[in-house]
């Protein structure tokens, strides 16, 4: 929970640009896998948090944490199906723990697997990293 607190602390929401709810979702997945890329410590947090909760099993205790980044992302959710950029059959809550599960299950694997994963398939690991969240979010992005 302190990873979670220190970034939710050093977050300033004023940063996430003006425009339509797809485009301040795409900002702030993007910007998660650059944390991610300027600081790996945290990505292999995240396997050792799914270590520790495959182990001690307290969903409590996640959705506990998971609260304060949906309290961030589902009101933008909401804005880009209001908006029209966002697909209006995704449901807002349910669409946010997609990304957090997106998010946490790719860091599990590419912190497990480092440099291999970019070896596996030819390309840098991270520029896989970003084209998979890249097409998740051409997956929820409105017909245009």
């Amino acid at each position: 929970q302190k990873f979670f607190a220190e970034r939710q602390a050093s977050f300033d929401p004023a940063q996430i640009p003006d425009g339509n709810g797809f485009r301040r979702v795409e900002y702030l997945v993007m910007d998660m896998v650059n944390l991610l890329e300027m600081y790996p410590e945290h990505m292999r947090f995240i396997v050792e948090f799914n270590n520790l909760y495959a182990r001690e099993g307290s969903p409590a205790r996640v959705r506990q944490t998971y609260a304060s980044g949906a309290e961030l992302f589902v009101p933008i959710i909401r804005q880009g199906i209001a908006d029209g950029s966002i697909r209006a059959d995704l449901a807002p809550d349910f669409l946010a723990a997609a990304i957090f599960n997106l998010v946490s299950g790719m860091s599990s694997r590419f912190a497990l697997l480092g440099s291999q994963v970019g070896e596996e398939f030819g390309t840098p690991a991270m520029d896989l990293y970003r084209e998979i969240c890249r097409i998740f979010l051409r997956g929820i992005q409105a017909a245009q």
